[in-house]
């Protein structure tokens, strides 16, 4: 147990508090006076300890502990005072002196939550939080954190089959999932498309297939039960994304038809979305060229025209009319310069296009030209590997090694010069990418892990880890440490999501 927790850990204080609950509910409770000095005692605890917080100035990795263990020290006192207080404020008699009183709670233990989160401590969180429950009657936002909270320390700490029941108990007591303000509580409409992405991820499709079951009916009911609804549209949504990921094309066409404007038309995401569909999934190339068209006689907005003609010349590149997607890519540039000049995508197809026709020496001076003016950019990353392996295919070892060198160097500096950013974690990337592409396995390994150890929290981190544990598993013939990953990996799936329901499907994204 954590040397602060153990400290305020008394049995004689858990005695003492049943022993005082069993007073309070044999006594008439405090008076006022007593009640309001109460709240005003605990919220000068949490204000003191919040005001340590803010001051504190970490210099050092010792007086960094230090101060962390004051703030615990801090925090509990202030959670210490409110348990030993709480049953000396009845609801029924002081309504507003016990809500405050579980809110000054709330907010210290999820302090301490939030500390312990940080240094890996579940143990002491899941103890905080249960501690927290046990003590109040929490409702809307506070016991949801507090709930979410809960399932998080339990599948951080290994219990990933805990977690989803209590993210199961989050979907059943949050239905339907908004707040009094009507506004969507959004971590909990996306929980069912966690969970499955989580058991998917892991490797675990029987539990997968169960939760796509119980998904498709929740967001059935939610749109069975609140017509003409933004909830509606928003369950809408996430079926379509659930039928998108179940490779139920149809389906997702069909609800994602159902997401209209003002007007009574297929909106632009929506649509934009459709054409992903018939581009990535169908292959209907026509179709998807034909809904562009359509939105492009409807919007007026010089800021989205450019972007979907790009997504129209990328349909006409996967139907392999190159001649047609570069004389829309050029047009682009011309009549639309300012998005061209933002946007690496159209040059990459105008490279692209010249290297699929044959025109080797052309493509590789677009190829070029897209990585001298669009450096910080995954174009411009891939721009890299694509020379080196157009020479590695000729059997031109010394200009594929010498483009690996350069795609290395490359990635090397531009990790330097974004640490910790987006940026430098897909110059590790594509590290890795460029070691997998001359079958070192082991070098390409070891980039994926540190994707991760830099950016255990993104979607670029967590696919780093998927994939170190597939070469692990498939080519280092190392399956321990493969499962070793994918259990590391069940810990840190799920992440509170308070995005938008669907993304649309992107060139970079497919």
């Amino acid at each position: 147990m954590d040397a602060a927790l153990n400290k305020h850990f008394n049995p004689v204080f858990c005695i003492a508090a049943f022993l005082l609950s069993l007073v309070v509910f044999l006594s008439p409770g405090c008076s006022t006076e007593k009640s309001k000095s109460i709240v005003f005692e605990a919220e000068k605890l949490y204000h003191q300890a919040e005001k340590l917080r803010q001051k504190s100035d970490v210099k050092s990795e010792i007086e960094g502990r230090e101060i962390i263990n004051q703030l615990k020290d801090a925090y509990f006192k202030t959670t210490g005072f409110c348990w030993e207080n709480i049953d000396s404020l009845p609801l029924e008699k002081y309504p507003e002196e016990r809500k405050r009183l579980q809110s000054v709670g709330f907010m210290a233990a999820n302090r301490l939550t939030q500390i312990y989160s940080a240094e890996k401590k579940y143990d002491s969180v899941i103890f905080v939080a249960n501690q927290l429950l046990y003590f109040t009657d929490l409702e809307g936002v506070e016991l949801l954190t507090t709930r979410f909270n809960l399932a998080r320390a339990y599948q951080s700490r290994g219990n990933l089959t805990d977690a989803v029941d209590i993210y199961h108990s989050l979907i059943d007591t949050f239905y339907p999932p908004v707040t009094e303000q009507n506004e969507i509580i959004a971590m909990v409409l996306n929980l069912p498309l966690q969970i499955i992405r989580t058991y998917r991820i892991v490797g675990q499709d029987s539990l997968a297939t169960i939760e796509n079951g119980i998904a498709e009916e929740y967001y059935k009911r939610l749109i069975e039960d609140w017509p003409n609804s933004d909830l509606e549209m928003a369950a809408i949504g996430n079926l379509a994304r659930l039928y998108y990921d179940l490779e139920d094309w149809d389906k997702a066409i069909e609800q994602l038809s159902l997401l209209t404007d003002s007007t009574g038309l297929i909106d632009y995401e929506a649509s934009m979305m459709i054409a992903g569909i018939y581009i990535n999934g169908k292959k209907n190339y026509n179709n998807a060229i034909r809904i562009f068209d359509d939105l492009l006689s409807r919007v007026n907005d010089t800021t989205i025209i450019p972007d979907i003609l790009m997504r129209k010349g990328i349909a006409y590149f996967e139907k392999k009319d190159y001649e047609k997607c570069r004389q829309i890519m050029s047009s682009i540039s011309d009549d639309y310069s300012y998005f061209y000049q933002k946007s690496p995508i159209p040059q990459k197809y105008f490279a692209l296009c010249f290297d699929k026709s044959g025109d080797w020496n052309r493509a590789e001076n677009e190829y070029k030209w897209l990585i001298d003016n669009y450096s910080v950019s995954e174009p411009a990353f891939d721009a890299h590997l694509t020379i080196a392996e157009h020479y590695k295919k000729l059997n031109n070892k010394g200009l594929a090694d010498s483009w690996y060198r350069r795609a290395d160097e490359f990635y090397n500096t531009m990790a330097s010069r974004y640490s910790n950013t987006r940026i430098e974690a897909s110059a590790i990337s594509y590290l890795a990418e460029s070691a997998r592409r001359r079958n070192m396995w082991d070098q390409a390994a070891k980039y994926l892990e540190e994707l991760h150890n830099r950016f255990p929290t993104t979607e670029h981190g967590r696919r780093g880890l998927i994939n170190a544990a597939a070469i692990y598993r498939e080519k280092l013939g190392n399956s321990a440490r493969a499962d070793s990953l994918v259990e590391l990996l069940k810990r840190e799936l799920l992440p509170v999501d308070e995005g938008k329901s669907i993304d649309i499907i992107t060139e970079n994204n497919k």
